[in-house]
């Protein structure tokens, strides 16, 4: 994982840090939502950026998939779409919903906000 991906996208609302993959069913519930993560690596391993997709609601936290953001030459790729950054790969995500993996959409729709937001945002409701 590159640490300077990590800074320019810290600050973005869909950039949920290290999270578990167990917390993803009580986030994703709708088609369409998703956030990155970073993965917790096994011992030996560097840490990777994740897409995490809500892609079939019906089945609840089965329906969640969870692609691995690679890193190859500088560029940023899942399925077979490279990116300069992460932020680029997730706004042609969101903007060109033209993605498939496993014969299934994956369309980007609405980010889920960090939980600190939520939180927060309830406070001032």
């Amino acid at each position: 994982m590159a640490h300077d991906q990590a800074v320019l996208i810290s600050q973005e609302q869909w950039y949920h840090g290290l999270l578990p993959r167990e917390d993803m069913k009580t986030m994703l519930k709708k088609n369409g939502d998703f956030l990155v993560r970073t993965s917790e690596p096994k011992v030996g391993e560097p840490r990777m950026f994740i897409l995490s997709v809500m892609v079939r609601q019906e089945l609840e936290e089965s329906g969640i998939k969870h692609f691995v953001i690679r890193e190859k030459d500088g560029k940023f790729i899942v399925e077979k779409s490279t990116h300069n950054s992460v932020k680029d790969l997730v706004n042609y995500h969101i903007n060109t919903r033209a993605s498939r993996q496993n014969e299934q959409r994956m369309k980007l729709r609405k980010f889920t906000p960090k939980r600190w937001n939520i939180a927060n945002s309830k406070k001032f409701q």
